[in-house]
C-alpha cells in the first residue's frame, strides 16, 4: 500500500511555514503524514505547528542544515514506513492542488526512482526559478517547455521532489557533511549513476524564490557564474562545487569553472584577485574533502577555516 511522507525542512520562517502547510493541505492527494525538521527551534515555528497538531516536529537543537536536516526527516519517513517521501524546504509551496497527484501518477506509471515539479519563480510563476538544460537549449519560462511532458536525467531536487523509499536504500540519503548547496547536486548524480531514473514533470509547478539574484552573465551571456551575495551561502557553494568535482568526475565542470570564475572576479569585479583566490581555495578544499567550517572575520567577506563542528552555525538551509 502506498504511504506518501512530505518532509519540510524549517529554520526561522514561520510566515513561509504556514503559507506552505496550508498549500499541502489543500493538495488534491495529501501526504499520508507531514513530517517538519525544525533546525534551532524557535517559539514562532511552534506556534505555526500548533495549528497543524497533526504534523510530526522534529527538532535538533543543533543546525543541521539543508543537508542534515534532510537526512533527519528521510529517515524518519523511512521509520514511519513512507513508500514515497516528497521533499521541500519551507520557502516554496506547490504551485497547483494537482502537483502531487501528478506526481504519483508519473513516478508510478514510468516506475521511476525520483520525480520532480517544474521549479518555478514563486513571485512570477510564468518564469523559472533555475533555468533547465534540454537538448543544448537553456530555458527560463514555462512557456519554453511547451512540447516537453517529460525531463529525463534531470531535475532541480529538494523542491517538492517525490522519492521511492527504495531510492534511498539503493543511493544512499543526502549528504550531511555539505550541510548547504551542493547535496541535492550530489544526490542526482548517485542515482543518475547508479542507474535509476529521474523525471521531471512539466505540467506540475512547484514555487520557490528565484535564483536569478545570484546568476551573474558572462560573454553575453554565452557563460553564466553562480556568485551567492551572502559571504556565508557563497563558502558552502564554491567549497561543495568543488567537492563534487571528485566522486562525479565532472572534469569539464571544472574547466568551465576555472573561465567563468576568472572573468566574473577579473573582468566583473575589476581585477578581484583576493576573490578569485578565494574561490580557488574554498574550491580545492572541496575537492580534498576537507570540510572544516569557518567565521566571518573580516568586514569585506573573507573567511577563515576553522575546526568547529558545522551543526553549530546558525544558517538558513537553502539550496
Amino acid at each position: 500500500m502506498r504511504r506518501i511522507v512530505s518532509v519540510i525542512v524549517t529554520m526561522a520562517r514561520p510566515h513561509e511555514l504556514e503559507r506552505l502547510l496550508r498549500s499541502i493541505g489543500q493538495q488534491h492527494l495529501c501526504p499520508d503524514v507531514t513530517i517538519v525538521v525544525e533546525n534551532l527551534p524557535q517559539r514562532e515555528t511552534a506556534e505555526v505547528l500548533k495549528r497543524h497538531p497533526a504534523v510530526r516536529h522534529l527538532v535538533s537543537q543543533h543546525n543541521l542544515g539543508g543537508a542534515g536536516g534532510f537526512a533527519y526527516g528521510i529517515l524518519a519517513a523511512l521509520a514511519d514506513g513512507a513508500t514515497h517521501v516528497w521533499l521541500m524546504d519551507d520557502d516554496g509551496l506547490p504551485l497547483e492542488p494537482e502537483c502531487l497527484d501528478l506526481l504519483a501518477r508519473v513516478i508510478e506509471t514510468h516506475h521511476a526512482d525520483v520525480v520532480a515539479p517544474v521549479v518555478v519563480d514563486i513571485e512570477d510563476s510564468s518564469h523559472l526559478a533555475f533555468p533547465y538544460f534540454v537538448s543544448g537549449r537553456r530555458i527560463t519560462t514555462r512557456e519554453g517547455m511547451v512540447g516537453l511532458p517529460l525531463i529525463r536525467q534531470f531535475a532541480h531536487l529538494f523542491n517538492g521532489t517525490l522519492v521511492c523509499a527504495e531510492t534511498f536504500t539503493r543511493f544512499g540519503i543526502p549528504d550531511y557533511r555539505l550541510f548547504l548547496r551542493g547535496d541535492e547536486i550530489d544526490f542526482l548524480h548517485r542515482v543518475r549513476r547508479g542507474g535509476g531514473l529521474v523525471l521531471t514533470v512539466t505540467d506540475a509547478a512547484f514555487c520557490h524564490p528565484s535564483g536569478a539574484a545570484e546568476t551573474v552573465p558572462l560573454l553575453r551571456g554565452q557563460l553564466h557564474a553562480v556568485v551567492p551575495p551572502d559571504p556565508r551561502k557563497q563558502f558552502y557553494f564554491f567549497r561543495n562545487r568543488g567537492y563534487l568535482v571528485r566522486p562525479h568526475k565532472l572534469l569539464a565542470q571544472a574547466l568551465h569553472d576555472v573561465l567563468r570564475y576568472s572573468l566574473y572576479f577579473l573582468v566583473v569585479r575589476r581585477g578581484d584577485w583576493s576573490g578569485l583566490h578565494r574561490w580557488y581555495r574554498l574550491s580545492l578544499a572541496g575537492f580534498m574533502e576537507d570540510f572544516r567550517e569557518i567565521e566571518l572575520t573580516r568586514g569585506d567577506g573573507a573567511v577563515q577555516p576553522r575546526l568547529r563542528a558545522p551543526q553549530s552555525e546558525a544558517c538558513t538551509p537553502q539550496h
